[in-house]
């Protein structure tokens, strides 16, 4: 009984090492990593404009890189001021990665407070972030009149 668990467990074992998950998570510098990222951010932009748009803005306008900041920020309800030094304090200071990792951790929830989602919308977006902005943007409304 042990062993056909054990051996049960190794094969499992053997199976997940060759999904293209393992490769996501391990190893970091892969072309499937790569791919993942850049299939995040083209979503993320993309849902970003259409969030935008039932915030009442151009979808087309929301495209363009600095604009949709803008735009985040004004919906979102946070000064632009505190954007412009965040995006500063991203490009000058050597902390850069642990800036980056609370704006990834923190957007998530505070677009989801703003467009009426539960509380499991920005948890999956952070684990699967180009399946959970899609879906904030296609589900859900704009709530202006929070805060």
């Amino acid at each position: 009984m042990c062993f056909q668990l054990s051996h049960f467990l190794h094969q499992l074992k053997k199976v997940f090492l060759k999904t293209i998950f393992y490769n996501i998570i391990i190893y970091k510098d892969s072309d499937n990593m790569k791919t993942f990222i850049f299939l995040s951010l083209v979503l993320f932009h993309i849902s970003l404009s259409f969030l935008l748009e039932k915030a009442g803005y151009n979808r087309l306008l929301c495209l363009v890189p600095g604009i949709n900041l803008y735009y985040l920020s004004k919906a979102i309800k946070t000064n632009i001021i505190l954007i412009i030094l965040l995006v500063i304090g991203i490009i000058l200071l050597p902390i850069r990665n642990l800036i980056m990792t609370l704006i990834y951790i923190y957007l998530p929830f505070i677009i989801s407070y703003y467009y009426s989602q539960q509380i499991y919308v920005p948890i999956i977006t952070l684990v699967v972030p180009f399946l959970g902005y899609p879906y904030m943007a296609l589900r859900g409304y704009y709530n202006d009149r929070v805060r």
